[in-house]
């Protein structure tokens, strides 16, 4: 995953982890304004097998935390998000879409409802995309204007550079977590569910969720005690099979699990229903939210925007394809029919993979050709997602 161009090193924010993985021989890119691991001396071959058999430990530090609190909290993010929060209660989870009023998304994000959330003044912990995380804190305050909401109503408190946020992943990782947590019992059962915990006697949000389409938790703790969490858990997980892991790693995992990827997948020209997240809209008939109408108008085929499909295809032979790369329509004069949004090799499929839009509707199994450095290679459209884990 490579990060954005510009900036020397020194003038990037760091992670609460950046000085621990520069020590520990990682290697350091650029990535949305941070200074981040893109992978360690193993390698992100051997991250990404880690966390498919064992475990793989990530700083997710760089990701935005906003607060968002008050008597109206749960409606006023009813309001910004795709997803009906009317029914979330305290230690719920739930992914879903901001837009604004044109149904353009801004990201999408998982919104936490606090544990020890209270009825008269609810509290929500909304987790965005570090390269979108201010205008999302941007975006909620200027709703929150528009109503001339006060903060008893609504209070917006952004986390940037507050916490830490560390990510566990694998088959191994509920195990590693209760040799790091203080009472079992604390440990989330339910998927896309959060709980307070001590973690080595630091108290901590523990979350059941991930990006890489296996078992998981997420840890969110002050930034003070990130370290200590983080060289703990590599200690209690080695006889797990736990390593330290980059963002290559995660991006590839994300791949083969069908996970779309804000500004590749996403972004202005495509909004949720293109890009097959339709699932994570609610359209509710007695809730508004922004940009409804104009996703119902998408849904409907009453846009008047150019309506593209996301598609997924694996190749069983030719180079690796590469985000951006041009698809053509096999057997029709080799017609180009879109690009692709994200692509690479598969290390748990051993084959390439990729997403990306086309001007059409495909079915499952059609062929069509991917130009990679001036040659075209055959692909076959095929069904999300790539890799799927095996529950126990």
């Amino acid at each position: 995953m490579a990060g954005k161009e510009g900036g020397s090193m020194s003038e990037l924010l760091k992670t609460p982890l950046s000085d621990c993985h520069i020590t520990n021989g990682a290697r350091m890119a650029e990535f949305a304004g941070y200074s981040m691991p893109i992978n360690y001396q193993t390698g992100a071959l051997k991250e990404i097998k880690a966390v498919r058999e064992t475990a793989g430990l990530f700083d997710i530090s760089h990701m935005r935390p906003i607060v968002v609190e008050g008597l109206s909290a749960r409606s006023f993010l009813n309001y910004i998000d795709t997803r009906d929060l009317s029914l979330m209660k305290p230690g719920d989870a739930l992914y879903g879409i901001v837009c604004n009023d044109l149904g353009e998304p801004i990201d999408d994000i998982i919104v936490y409802q606090d544990p020890f959330s209270e009825k008269e003044r609810e509290s929500f912990l909304v987790i965005s995309n570090a390269s979108n995380g201010a205008q999302v804190h941007r975006h909620l305050c200027g709703v929150k204007k528009a109503f001339n909401l006060p903060d008893e109503h609504v209070k917006i408190e952004d986390g940037l550079g507050q916490y830490g946020f560390l990510s566990l992943q694998g088959p191994n990782a509920e195990a590693i977590l209760a040799e790091a947590i203080h009472c079992r019992d604390a440990i989330p059962k339910k998927y896309y569910s959060c709980q307070y915990a001590l973690l080595f006697g630091y108290l901590a949000l523990v979350a059941k969720t991930g990006y890489t389409g296996e078992a998981g938790f997420e840890i969110l703790c002050d930034k003070q005690v990130t370290l200590e969490i983080w060289t703990k858990l590599l200690e209690v997980g080695a006889p797990h099979g736990l390593i330290p892991c980059g963002l290559a790693s995660r991006d590839t995992l994300r791949l083969e699990a069908g996970m779309p990827l804000f500004g590749h997948e996403m972004d202005a020209d495509h909004d949720p229903i293109m890009a097959g997240l339709g699932k994570y809209v609610n359209f509710d008939k007695l809730r508004y939210f922004l940009g409804k109408i104009s996703l119902q108008n998408v849904l409907n085929g009453k846009s008047s925007k150019p309506r593209e499909y996301l598609h997924a295809f694996i190749m069983e032979k030719g180079r690796v394809p590469r985000h951006g790369d041009k698809l053509f329509l096999k057997d029709e004069m080799n017609l180009k029919i879109g690009k692709l949004t994200s692509a690479g090799f598969s290390p748990t499929l051993e084959k390439n993979i990729a997403m990306g839009y086309v001007d059409r509707e495909l079915a499952f199994g059609s062929e069509v050709l991917i130009e990679i450095g001036g040659k075209l290679y055959p692909a076959v459209v095929t069904k999300l997602p790539f890799y799927k884990r095996t529950k126990k």
